[in-house]
């Protein structure tokens, strides 16, 4: 079977499952900037669940299969001028550089 990508709205349940999951990469982070190990907490997820929720952002799960795997977020969205920027996280190395996120 061909592996199904899909993005769904991120939702509270899901966000807290996703960054349950999550492990960060030193190899994202720039120069001189210091690396350390992401650790849950529902505090910390739910102040950035609630971050994100607002008029200038969306959030999307991105499902490989029924798997979650990653979230795109369009952020600084400019209704009038249609532009947005955009990030992209993947839940740890096993999803990175295998092209789901930008499929």
């Amino acid at each position: 079977m061909k592996d199904s990508i899909r993005l769904e709205p991120m939702t509270r349940e899901m966000c807290h499952a996703f960054y349950r999951r999550f492990k960060n990469d030193c190899a994202v982070f720039s120069p001189g900037q210091k690396f350390e190990e992401y650790t849950y907490t529902y505090e910390r997820v739910d102040k950035y669940w609630q971050e994100q929720n607002v008029e200038s952002r969306r959030v999307f799960g991105i499902f490989l299969n029924n798997d979650l795997i990653g979230e795109i977020k369009l952020k600084y969205i400019d209704a009038v001028k249609r532009e947005c920027s955009m990030g992209i996280h993947m839940i740890d190395d096993s999803v990175k550089g295998k092209g789901y996120g930008t499929q």
